[in-house]
């Protein structure tokens, strides 16, 4: 608990992950040895010094857990109760917030990242949320190397396989190889395909897009024409200024990029049926996400 550790409750986490890490690095042998590390997704730190003063609305993790606790305690047919009950202390939580950093002078990122967490039916995926490490470490990699161009999650498996398996046939997975095959080969960088999570006791405004190095674009996820924002990341690296109505001949660029993923994606396709579903909101429901 300690500053020395870091500022906010997420950077102290950082620092005892990092504490393990070493502990796994000291028994690791890296000659026949490749450690990969990452993230399912990022997060957003809702601590920060403004003004002299601190403004702090991170969460309480041992209240949380007693709350879940409790929850799970809780007899299925109070459910429409317990889920009512929930979002109103939500809401009454959000005007409470909403209230509080009226009294300071803050940029829409500050106010974006300070209100985050809290359940709300309109979802945004800004790069707090997506942008993660990843880290390759050990056999056959060249140590202090840095990857300059943007990477995605689907990247992982055709470089371990590279790694592993010269033979491998990288046609048959979307990701690409961050490991160029030859010295002269350049690697071309491609959008990622984004969207948001959606929930599950509630019918959330969810979105799809695509991020390259120089754009963020997302919108509504049933409609091209609802919530569209356009974020250009060289000059708005905080993605404050949505300029999607200042350039639209960016936003049909985007689209048409999305609108390729989303083909390529429906042609692979696989139906899951309802029972795929009930046992992953189980799976999501014991691990506390529901």
């Amino acid at each position: 608990n300690s500053e020395e550790y870091g500022f906010s409750k997420y950077e102290k986490i950082i620092s005892s992950i990092d504490e393990w890490l070493g502990t796994f690095l000291k028994n690791i042998n890296f000659e026949n040895t490749i450690l990969v590390i990452t993230a399912d997704h990022g997060t957003y730190i809702k601590k920060m010094k403004k003004d002299s003063q601190i403004i702090d609305f991170e969460d309480n993790a041992d209240k949380e857990i007693l709350i879940k606790n409790v929850s799970r305690n809780i007899p299925s047919f109070l459910k429409p109760i317990k889920d009512k009950l929930f979002f109103k202390l939500q809401d009454k939580k959000r005007t409470s917030i909403v209230k509080e950093l009226s009294k300071y002078k803050l940029s829409t990122y500050e106010k974006r990242t300070l209100m985050s967490g809290l359940i709300s039916q309109d979802h945004m995926i800004f790069d707090d949320s997506i942008h993660i490490p990843l880290l390759f470490v050990g056999k056959n990699i060249e140590s202090g190397k840095k990857f300059s161009k943007q990477v995605s999650l689907v990247d992982i498996v055709p470089t371990i396989a590279y790694l592993v398996n010269d033979s491998f046939d990288y046609t048959s997975c979307d990701g690409k190889n961050l490991l160029p095959l030859k010295n002269e080969e350049i690697f071309e960088e491609s959008p990622a395909y984004i969207e948001s999570n959606p929930l599950i006791d509630i019918i959330s405004n969810d979105v799809i897009g695509i991020r390259t190095s120089d754009f963020k674009y997302f919108r509504d996820k049933n409609s091209k024409d609802k919530r569209v924002h356009l974020y250009d990341l060289t000059n708005d690296v905080s993605e404050e200024c949505n300029c999607a109505q200042t350039n639209p001949a960016q936003v049909r660029k985007m689209e048409e990029k999305l609108q390729n993923l989303l083909i390529t994606n429906e042609n692979n396709n696989h139906n899951e049926d309802d029972t795929v579903s009930t046992e992953i909101e189980n799976e999501l429901r014991k691990m506390g996400y529901v």
